[in-house]
């Protein structure tokens, strides 16, 4: 258990940094190729001293973008779970991330399954590094692996970082009846549905215990971190245990970091609620596209676009996980207070500040900043940094007077 710690010690210093740190993953300077590094899934070669950007002054840090971990789930493999790729031929040059996963990006494709590897430089086969798989956020409809930057944390804290996308939205929730498993597999039982995202972030992590020790990463020391909905995800990944090793033989990870995630503590809605959801949202689209006729080949040959039209009409509880299957068994609450939830090191906490994000979508601008034009917040580094150095009608005491919230710091630390 102290190694355990020790381990996720080390990740939980990246975890409060990588959250904020939003990546180019443009190189626009000279670059070395690492050595070929061999994967059941191909044979890559990464950017070596990769430098986000030029001036950066992390050094010795490789980078490995694009790597696939899934077949492009497409046409018949919609809604269903991830199926391996067929190895690459020859060298890859893992110089550029992959497509990001449906959200309205010009990025944007269903062949998604990708993740990036970053590693000290000076790391090979025989170096046993802890290693951190970062899931991102962005309430399970938006974000992508590369939207982050851990060479800080790789150079400073000699350790790996995996980065990866997972199907989001309705391609990775949705519960719709005709989605239905008719045969048992790794991540259903039969009649399960949804959940897609999440069998994706599992997926990604038998290919880290698979492969990451070829990266000079140690399998056994792999801590999982993630903030908002990829909190929720490490969450869920805590609860999954009929699946946690059912892959690879191996438990997937040793510890779990949960920043901001616990906002769906007592609401993950079951299946049976959900799919009552996903089955008007399907039917909308079997309305516009199929005739009225929802059917498994209808949805699942619609063009990606048509699915993402009708998407923020979702309803309900949005898109969301659902309980009460065999990748996700029990609802968080229940799972937590029982017991009933793979045992490893935890750390878990919120983000200071971070509903602050959402403030001009729930109280309108005149309200909280009144007589403050749009330039004067967006010149102060957004909603959130321009409220805690003004007074304003959520912070101040009383409102609109008195001292601006925490003293006018603009900016503190995530996960202080």
């Amino acid at each position: 258990m102290r190694e355990q710690l020790r381990h996720l010690r080390l990740s939980v210093i990246g975890a409060m940094s990588v959250a904020c740190v939003l990546a180019t993953t443009s190189v626009s300077h000279a670059v070395t190729l690492t050595a070929p590094v061999a994967t059941t899934t191909g044979t890559y070669q990464g950017l070596m001293n990769f430098q986000e950007l030029p001036g950066d002054p992390t050094s010795g840090v490789n980078a490995f973008f694009g790597i696939r971990y899934g077949q492009a789930p497409v046409g018949t493999l919609r809604w269903k779970p991830p199926q391996a790729p067929n190895p690459g031929q020859g060298s890859i040059v893992a110089g550029t991330p992959g497509h990001t996963c449906v959200q309205g990006r010009p990025t944007d494709s269903e062949d998604c399954l990708f993740l990036n590897v970053y590693t000290p430089s000076n790391a090979n086969p025989h170096s046993r590094l802890p290693v951190f798989i970062w899931i991102h956020g962005g309430a399970l409809v938006n974000g992508a692996g590369s939207d982050y930057d851990p060479s800080v944390m790789v150079a400073d804290n000699n350790i790996i970082v995996v980065t990866i996308n997972y199907r989001l939205g309705s391609f990775g929730f949705l519960a719709a009846s005709v989605l239905a498993a008719t045969q048992p597999n790794a991540f259903q039982n039969v009649g399960d549905a949804g959940n897609y995202g999440f069998m994706d972030q599992q997926f990604a992590m038998a290919w880290v215990q698979d492969n990451i020790r070829a990266f000079g990463g140690d399998p056994d020391a792999v801590t999982i971190g993630g903030e908002s909905a990829g909190g929720l995800s490490v969450s869920s990944q805590l609860a999954s245990t009929n699946t946690f090793r059912g892959l690879t033989g191996r438990d997937l990870f040793r510890g779990a970091i949960i920043e901001s995630g616990a906002y769906m503590y007592h609401d993950v809605p079951s299946l049976a609620t959900y799919q009552t959801l996903s089955n008007t949202f399907a039917q909308q689209d079997a309305n516009a596209f199929c005739g009225g006729s929802l059917t498994l080949a209808c949805l699942q040959g619609l063009t990606a676009a048509q699915v993402f039209a009708n998407e923020r009409d979702f309803g309900g509880f949005g898109i969301a996980p659902n309980f009460g299957t065999k990748i996700l068994p029990r609802d968080l609450h229940t799972a937590f207070s029982i017991g009933q939830f793979n045992h490893v090191p935890v750390l878990q906490g919120t983000n200071a500040n971070e509903g602050r994000l959402f403030e001009p979508s729930f109280f309108p601008a005149a309200l909280i900043f009144p007589g403050v034009s749009a330039a004067n917040i967006v010149a102060a580094g957004g909603p959130a940094s321009f409220g805690l150095q003004v007074p304003n009608g959520l912070c101040a005491t009383p409102p609109f007077a008195g001292a601006p919230a925490n003293g006018g710091v603009a900016h503190r630390p995530f996960g202080t």
